[in-house]
């Protein structure tokens, strides 16, 4: 899969900053901490979804338009609750230059289904 190296360093300095945003509210009151969590929760969604995207062959025809995978439904079921600790595992991903090993299997099984969309059996 040839992805440009500047689409994945974005991708991974993205999830980098979500981290340091998430780090900054958890020292604010409860309240505040919540009510960022709530568009913590959809840039962390779009990140996975990014990721996903990258595996995504390109459209380029009507029939693969209607054949378009929404990568983001695809894994919703298996994408961990929103935290530090799962954005790190998420930029963890991104930073492997070759395959990824994980003991978590959540990012094992989304990066399955992520792979299966590229190259289906």
């Amino acid at each position: 899969m040839a992805v440009p190296a500047s689409e994945l360093s974005k991708l991974y300095q993205d999830t980098r900053d979500l981290i340091s945003k998430m780090k900054a509210s958890e020292k604010l009151s409860a309240e505040k901490n919540e009510r960022d969590r709530k568009g913590y929760k959809k840039t962390y969604d779009d990140l996975i979804l990014r990721l996903g995207n990258l595996y995504k062959p390109p459209i380029l025809s009507e029939e693969d338009q209607e054949q378009d995978i929404d990568c983001l439904a695809l894994v919703k079921p298996l994408i961990p609750e929103l935290s530090v600790d799962a954005v790190n595992r998420l930029a963890l991903v991104l930073r492997k230059n070759a395959g990824a090993k994980f003991e978590d299997p959540l990012m094992n099984g989304i990066l399955r289904k992520f792979h299966r969309v590229r190259y289906p059996m």
